[in-house]
């Protein structure tokens, strides 16, 4: 660990920490002195600063200014949070390219910033806590949190004399969460007690961490055959999660004692987990390793094509599971079924939740209803991560748009000249929330998302009022949704298109490539979309063609495996739609070889899965 690194800065004290001036009868300030340095000393321009108070961590100082200086609990652009965050985020300009330092810097700079929820601050610390009206409610949740971690057996209480010599001890501290209810207002107030795992080093304290988690084309793919069979999708949330799981022996963790909460003397007793504590690296490996033996001792048949998803036939009858991290999502028609899985789960961890009917999943809404014509539906829906980006961005109010963006508008990169950015919003964050959005339920936008990211490095004036156009669109139609229905032909037979916009990138002269699919004959709501620019130039439209058919072919691959892995073999091949008779006979290997000639070994897998019988294409003319 070298000069540079975020952790070795932060033991060291290399900040110069000077207390704030108090006058009387007014509020005290942060010098600016003490801000340049703090801000000099993280983009690592300095060699050494030593902290006038060794007592005081650079990190709970930080906080304590950020408390002095908020006391109103908001963020505006040019205060000092926002320049904090800058400051870090510049260490990783300077050359800061270690994984483990990268990932603590974006950590750092996510929590320090203040968030605000129904008028009600979120305590970045436990000092910052007791300094707000709700400090009763928070000390309630700590003492519920911390008497059901002593009730799961996590803790046990270890001298520090009898621990082994230059043992490593994690330090603990509380995080403040508040809940929201699907309509944004405040569900519960929620601490957690976590380690600071990030002192632990990798290939010395731990080695696996990787946990993975359901795709959302799984997930999609589900709901849709809801909208179909008519079997329904409940919930299961699996309270404190991570303790269910051990680490393990090899590897004894020890943390500090809850602060606030300390049931010795801390400078005496420290506790060695008996069971995994949040912020601890592997804990979400080490729990997944849980679940996979709890499902495969229920007889559960683990899916080939997504490790996260299970499923399990008796008599004729199954039940789907799906898992995210401690989120359970499963479906079935047998209420039998149903019932067995949710007492399987009461058995087996002491703390969950189970939702029958499944209204909210995944930050997502989702609906159900019935046409007059008796044809089901289910339909996912952001609207409350739709609002919340328009409010960042300061467009509630604004007239209504009815279009993603200006038919034919050309983008070009920021040139020198060019108006610079004069919104208060940042054009990277917002961009975020919209690719979010654009890439779990509203394909629709996708064309004018992907576009917009091509000038994510240094925007201008005119990309941002693109973005803001489309955050309008996406404010007056936050209620559309993605939407599965039923009673189309051939409901569960795949389908596709791809589609290709020849060149249209000014500035590289690339192509966009867009490819989407479904279930059924008729498009009734899409599990799978794309859209971005090639990854080179193209020389033609059915180059261009061929290029997003091949990423298509990706897509559908993968789902005709799932799809059979969870009772839906495709016995024919999937049809795919194009509109350029060039794509159609390449594919098919039948002319146009030798134009191809420059990219036969992209086209040979077109060729192999046409020849194999997986994807057939069909001409379809352009509208």
């Amino acid at each position: 660990m070298d000069r540079g690194d975020l952790k070795y800065d932060l033991m060291h004290g290399h900040c110069k920490l000077i207390p704030p001036r108090k006058e009387q009868g007014k509020e005290s300030n942060v010098p600016s002195s003490e801000l340049e340095d703090i801000e000099i000393n993280i983009a690592n321009l300095i060699e050494e600063i030593k902290p006038v108070n060794n007592e005081v961590g650079p990190i709970e100082r930080i906080y304590d200014l950020r408390a002095q200086m908020n006391k109103t609990g908001q963020i505006t652009e040019n205060d000092w949070n926002t320049k904090l965050i800058s400051a870090v985020h510049m260490g990783c300009v300077m050359g800061w390219d270690n994984k483990g330092t990268n990932q603590a810097i974006n950590d750092f700079a996510l929590a320090t910033v203040n968030e605000v929820i129904c008028g009600k601050t979120t305590p970045l610390s436990m000092k910052e806590a007791k300094a707000l009206p709700e400090w009763t409610t928070w000390k309630e949740s700590m003492i519920k949190e911390f008497k059901a971690l002593q009730e799961m057996g996590v803790f046990e209480l270890v001298k520090r004399e009898d621990l082994p010599k230059r043992t490593r001890i994690i330090k603990t501290k509380w995080i403040y969460k508040i809940k929201q209810n699907e309509d944004g207002s405040i569900s519960k107030y929620k601490s957690r007690l976590v380690a600071q795992g990030f002192l632990l080093r990798w290939g010395i304290d731990y080695y696996d961490t990787y946990s993975s988690v359901v795709g959302y084309n799984s997930l999609r793919l589900m709901l849709n055959i809801s909208a179909n069979t008519g079997e329904q999708i409940s919930q299961a949330d699996i309270v404190n999660a991570y303790v269910e799981s051990s680490p393990d022996e090899d590897t004894p963790i020890y943390t500090t004692l809850a602060p606030g909460l300390e049931e010795k003397d801390p400078s005496e007793y420290v506790y060695k987990l008996k069971r995994s504590l949040y912020g601890i690296p592997f804990s979400g490996r080490t729990f997944q390793r849980v679940m996979e033996e709890f499902m495969h001792t229920l007889g559960f048949k683990r899916c080939v094509s997504d490790k996260c998803v299970y499923i399990k036939w008796v008599n004729g009858q199954r039940i789907i599971v799906l898992t995210y991290v401690d989120d359970l999502i499963s479906m079935t028609g047998s209420e039998a079924l149903r019932k067995w899985w949710k007492e399987a789960l009461s058995k087996r961890f002491k703390k969950m939740t189970f939702i029958d009917n499944c209204e909210w999943i995944l930050n997502m809404k989702i609906d159900k209803g019935q046409y007059a014509d008796g044809r089901n539906w289910i339909q996912l829906n952001q609207e409350l991560a739709i609002t919340k980006i328009a409010q960042a961005a300061g467009l509630t109010e604004c007239r209504r748009t009815t279009t993603p963006m200006v038919e034919g508008e050309k983008l070009q990169r920021t040139v020198e000249g060019d108006k610079a950015p004069d919104e208060e919003w940042s054009y990277p964050s917002i961009l975020g929330g919209v690719l979010y959005v654009a890439n779990l339920t509203r394909p629709d936008i996708a064309y004018a998302a992907n576009k917009l990211t091509r000038y994510l490095k240094s925007p201008n004036s005119t990309h941002c009022q693109a973005l803001k156009r489309l955050v309008k669109y996406m404010y007056t139609t936050k209620h559309v949704g993605l939407r599965f229905t039923s009673g189309s032909k051939n409901p569960f037979r795949l389908t596709a298109a791809a589609d290709a916009s020849f060149a249209d990138c000014e500035d590289t002269q690339r192509s966009t490539l867009g490819w989407c699919q479904w279930l059924g004959d008729e498009p009734k709501g899409v599990i799978s979309w794309g859209s971005r620019i090639g990854k080179n130039v193209a020389l033609s439209t059915t180059e261009s063609e061929v290029q997003a058919a091949i990423e298509l072919l990706k897509d559908v691959l993968w789902t005709r495996d799932f799809l059979a892995e969870i009772g839906y073999r495709q016995t024919g091949s999937t049809r795919i739609y194009e509109d350029n008779n060039g794509c159609i006979g390449q594919s098919n290997a039948t002319k146009g070889l030798r134009r191809a000639r420059h990219y036969l070994v992209a086209l040979s897998a077109l060729n192999e899965a046409c020849q194999a019988g997986d994807v057939h294409f069909h001409r379809i003319d352009s509208k």
